[in-house]
Order: structure tokens, then C-alpha cells, then sequence
């Protein structure tokens, strides 16, 4: 497996990053990884229906559509992000399960109790500290989730317009949830880059035959190309709901 810690914060990178190693790698793969300011959409979202776009726009916060489902995230610099892209077998690619277990374990180490909830939130005492969505294709398939450590929980709520999941013409609504940050629940003080080198060690513990992967100026320079072509154009981010 390869393991990646992206130290890129600009979340139109990111997100095309995913894109670019889910469709250009044949190996598997772990990423962690850090989005400044940003609102993150399911692929079949309207952002005008899920964003407070008065919000946004006064602060300057990018909206970007990934390509798994599922609903919308707000992004800081006090959230993790985790991905995990791997190949399986057809009809057996779904299992929210497998990709959740690895975080679960590793807050037990803490002595904090999270379990999966509603097939792909994860929750202490009720409240969610991480929304997970994942995307098929082929035999790939990539789970990813947020891991809110010290995020910002007022911008969190201005940001987002959520409420119970329905269908919105073809789109998919977010849904409300009760939601919190991990460093509440931690006996000792913590930041948030030590909590992060501690997942990605346990994360390269648990598994074998693991290298530690960093991006080359090729793989920079695809990724921003992606950017370019998709990730920051307004025909993506929000034409594309209105298909």
C-alpha cells in the first residue's frame, strides 16, 4: 500500500488530487490531507440548494463537487481528511465498514469510543465527527471521510444549509446532524499534527508491505492541470447539478 501525506492545503488540488490517483495508480492506497476554508459537495448535490451562498461569498469559501456521493462537508484546517483507494472484487467494493474500522481502532487508543452510524457517519455519544462517501469504478474503489479535530463549528453551521435527506430534483439533500470535534474528548493536550502522525504511523503499522509515497513535479503538474479543466470551473462545481 501507499501511504501519502499530502502537505498541499489548497482544496481544488485535493480534490482533483483524489481524482488523479484513483484513476492513474493500480496500487493501493492511504492518503491524508488538510482542505483551508472549503465546502466539498456530493457529486449529484446542488450547491445553490446546500450552501449559504451569502456565507460563502462574504468570506471567500470555494465550493468544489467530488466524485463520490453523499453530502456536503465543511472543510478547515482543524479537520483531516482520510482516503483510502483500493482495488476489490465487483459486487463486494461497498463496505463502509472495512474503511471506518482502521479510525474506530485507532481512537480506542485514546480511550474514545466511536462507532458507525447511518452507514457512513461516525459518531461519539450521538454526535458526528466524520461523514464518509465512496465512488466505484471498475474494480477501484475510493473511501474517503473527514475527521473533525478542531474545526470550526459556527463556520461549520453558517456554511452549510442542511436537512433530513431527500431528493431535490436529481439531486441528493445533506442531512442534518449533531456534530463534534475529537480534541473534546481527549484526557491530555493533543494538536492536531501530532494526532495526525499518530494515525498515519498506526495506519502504516497495521498494514504490510507499506511505502511511504510523495507527489513528483509530474504528478503536481496532472493534478493542477485538473484543476484547470475541472475542479475550479463553475460548469463542475455548479453546472453540474443542473444537468
Amino acid at each position: 500500500m501507499l501511504i501519502i501525506d499530502r502537505q498541499e492545503t489548497n482544496p481544488y488540488f485535493n480534490i482533483a488530487a483524489e481524482e488523479y490517483f484513483f484513476k492513474s495508480f493500480t496500487e493501493d492506497i492511504f492518503m491524508l490531507w488538510q482542505n483551508e476554508s472549503s465546502v466539498i459537495i456530493g457529486k449529484h448535490q446542488n450547491p445553490e440548494v446546500e450552501v449559504n451562498q451569502d456565507y460563502i461569498l462574504k468570506y471567500n469559501i470555494p465550493v468544489i463537487r467530488r466524485i463520490s456521493g453523499g453530502g456536503a462537508v465543511y472543510n478547515d484546517l482543524g479537520n483531516i481528511n482520510y482516503t483510502y483507494i483500493i482495488t476489490g472484487e465487483i459486487g463486494k467494493l461497498v463496505d463502509y465498514f472495512r474503511f471506518t474500522s482502521p479510525i474506530i481502532e485507532f481512537l480506542q487508543t485514546f480511550g474514545i469510543h466511536a462507532k458507525l452510524e447511518n452507514k457512513s457517519n461516525l459518531t461519539i455519544n450521538g454526535e458526528k465527527f466524520s461523514g464518509n462517501a465512496e465512488h466505484i469504478h471498475k474494480t477501484r474503489v475510493l473511501h474517503h471521510g473527514t475527521i473533525l479535530f478542531s474545526t470550526s463549528l459556527n463556520d461549520l453551521k453558517a456554511a452549510l444549509n442542511v436537512q433530513n435527506m431527500t431528493l431535490s430534483g436529481y439531486s441528493v439533500r445533506s442531512k442534518k446532524s449533531n456534530v463534534t470535534n475529537i480534541i473534546k474528548f481527549l484526557n491530555y493536550k493533543y494538536d492536531l499534527q501530532q494526532f495526525k502522525a499518530s494515525l498515519l504511523k498506526f495506519i502504516f503499522n497495521k498494514n504490510l508491505n507499506n511505502n511511504v509515497y510523495i507527489l513528483s513535479e509530474k504528478d503536481k503538474k496532472i493534478i493542477n492541470e485538473l484543476v484547470v479543466t475541472k475542479y475550479s470551473t463553475k460548469k463542475w462545481n455548479y453546472d453540474y447539478s443542473n444537468r
